[in-house]
């Protein structure tokens, strides 16, 4: 039992994305993706594939409108968070997580949240970047 568990250990540690577990396919305007196969050789596209078909995506958008749109909400956000940090002193003290890869508008993008919410109001802060 002990030998067939090393074994297995090994195998991840050696892991690889495997093509043949990942479909993709153009249906007139339609992308199709499909990933089938053991839980372990697939969910790991998840991310990848959704931080490229994302990135893909969005480029079809009027770029300068986007980020314009983009920058306010973020202003807007950062007053709501420096209110939240004037107010009264909290048990659990507000923390920022980025977890954007996969639902981002670009890679850009998501470093200039980051940035800018860092250096105007968020004290502590953490993520996985997925």
């Amino acid at each position: 039992m002990c030998a067939g568990r090393g074994l297995r250990i090994q195998r991840m540690v050696d892991f690889r994305f495997q093509r043949k577990f990942i479909t993709v396919e153009a249906d007139g305007a339609d992308l199709r993706i499909q990933a089938r196969g053991p839980q372990l050789h697939v969910m790991g596209f998840e991310i990848y594939v959704l931080y490229i078909v994302n990135e893909l995506y969005f480029r079809r958008f009027d770029q300068g409108a986007a980020w314009s749109t983009g920058r306010a909400r973020l202003a807007e956000r950062i007053v709501m968070l420096r209110i939240l940090a004037s107010g009264p002193g909290r048990q659990h003290p507000f923390e920022f997580f980025d977890f954007g890869v996969r639902r981002r508008f670009s890679g850009t993008w998501q470093e200039e949240t980051a940035v800018t919410a860092a250096g105007q109001c968020v004290t502590r802060r953490g993520g996985s970047g997925t």
